[in-house]
């Protein structure tokens, strides 16, 4: 068992090391944690002469196997960053290599997994722009999921089993320039739709399968450091269309559109290089700036129950 601060939470852990000894520009040298940490139990040294690979390795991402609690998968790359590689290494057993699974184009980025639904399959994403989904019990994936028509980073990516059913089988995709998640149903190998993030880009995602909800960590790249909104255009939102606005004869093409959209605003903007047209998703929406969402789905969704637009305009910033 690993030690505490004890009841009090000020106890030392490990031994307690000199201020003299900490090497900090911090002016508050009394506000660090003066404890060195419990010793190390054991290493595991993950070499060449261990994986049969030839040269030394460097771990990426790794995670605890999802049925066997003494197996760690790991993403791992040659220190050149030539070769990528999936292994599954047996910690009790000093770092034994069980198992290698095939067909990453670059370093494994994540893993994800439903333990409970379904303990025989994870997922990895990568560097290559790829998902790919893994029986434990196969070298090979079982499916692969390209980030988008035109592949791109896939920053992001989770394995969900809706109310615990191992056969619904759901995996959410992230992307960074396409700027939305992909759902992707894994027995039909098709995807599903697509979740507006208000032309954020996606950083991370996470399962919850007790409410059977989706978070989402997102950022906008259409903001700087001080919080100013740059290359936004007035957004063109279209107009609620009536019985009477589709009676209307003998205008031009070029009037009809422009009867279909509001009055521009320097308060209501939408970004320049925007991947989606402000009627893509069928409500329009624009974050302008980092946001956590989340996506809850159930039976009885609330149709009123819409995210609010964001403070992006024309007018914004410091100077």
């Amino acid at each position: 068992m690993l030690a505490t601060h004890g009841p009090s939470g000020k106890d030392i852990i490990g031994t307690k090391i000199d201020p003299e000894d900490m090497d900090t520009w911090r002016d508050d040298p009394e506000s660090i944690e003066p404890s060195s940490g419990s010793a190390v139990s054991s290493t595991i040294q993950l070499d060449g002469e261990t994986t049969g690979e030839g040269e030394g390795l460097e771990i990426s991402k790794w995670r605890r196997h999802p049925s066997q609690n003494n197996i760690m998968l790991c993403g791992l790359n040659t220190r050149k960053g030539e070769y990528y590689y999936c292994h599954a290494f047996d910690h009790e057993a000093g770092g034994k290599l069980t198992t290698r699974y095939l067909g990453h184009g670059g370093s494994v980025d994540g893993f994800s997994a439903s333990v409970n639904a379904d303990p025989n399959v994870f997922l990895t994403w990568c560097s290559d722009g790829h998902a790919r989904l893994y029986d434990v019990r196969h070298p090979l994936p079982v499916l692969t999921i390209a980030s988008a028509k035109h592949l791109e980073p896939m920053p992001a990516a989770v394995l969900a089993h809706p109310d615990g059913i191992p056969y619904r089988s759901l995996i959410f995709t992230g992307t960074a320039r396409s700027k939305c998640i992909n759902l992707w149903d894994v027995r039909s190998r098709a995807m599903l739709y697509e979740l507006a993030t208000g032309n954020n880009c996606v950083e991370a995602l996470a399962w919850d399968e007790t409410s059977n909800s989706l978070y989402a960590a997102t950022s906008c790249p259409h903001i700087d450091w001080n919080g100013r909104h740059l290359d936004y255009r007035p957004a063109r939102i279209p107009k609620v269309r009536t019985g009477e606005d589709e009676d209307g004869e003998g205008d031009s093409e070029d009037n009809a559109e422009e009867d279909d959209i509001e009055e521009p605003s320097d308060d209501i903007c939408w970004p320049k290089g925007a991947h989606h047209a402000e009627d893509h998703f069928g409500h329009v929406f624009d974050a302008g700036d980092h946001r956590l969402y989340k996506f809850k789905f159930k039976m009885d969704p609330d149709p009123n129950q819409l995210p609010y637009y964001g403070s992006a305009s024309l007018s914004t910033g410091f100077w």
